[in-house]
């Protein structure tokens, strides 16, 4: 992975420790509420939590359907785009970019949100992104 290892592969020295690309992430609302959530994923994690939280936040999807949802990363001149119920939208991406590739079904390549949110009330919700077999329980 290129911000892990901007320099290449071969480049690496021994004995020195590897950078690790993590953006845990907290989203304050108005009332008090709190969302956490996080990602796996290299330089996917940026656009991963950042389609999370516009699904959950713009959109008002439910934090599970606000994970799973199709994504799409851009790296360079590739757009990288998850197939999904619009292939309207799907095209119409692909369109911008010659060079693109579409994923058929969801996959770890888009890295792996995971999320809690709590309300201010008490309620307590938490989702798993299903591309990295994740799994949430509120007990």
């Amino acid at each position: 992975e290129e911000d892990l290892n901007p320099d290449g592969i071969g480049a690496w020295r021994p004995a020195s420790r590897m950078a690790s690309m993590m953006a845990p992430s907290v989203v304050v609302g108005t009332t008090g509420d709190l969302l956490v959530l996080g990602s796996g994923g290299s330089n996917r994690i940026r656009s991963a939590i950042l389609q999370a939280l516009v699904n959950r936040l713009d959109f008002a999807m439910p934090l599970e359907e606000a994970i799973a949802a199709p994504r799409l990363h851009v790296e360079g001149d590739r757009l990288h785009l998850e197939a999904g119920p619009r292939p309207d939208v799907q095209h119409a991406a692909a369109a911008g970019f010659p060079n693109h590739k579409i994923w058929p079904e969801p996959n770890l390549f888009f890295g792996g949100v995971n999320a809690v949110q709590v309300s201010a009330r008490g309620g307590v919700e938490a989702a798993a992104d299903p591309r990295r077999g994740g799994a949430a329980r509120v007990v």
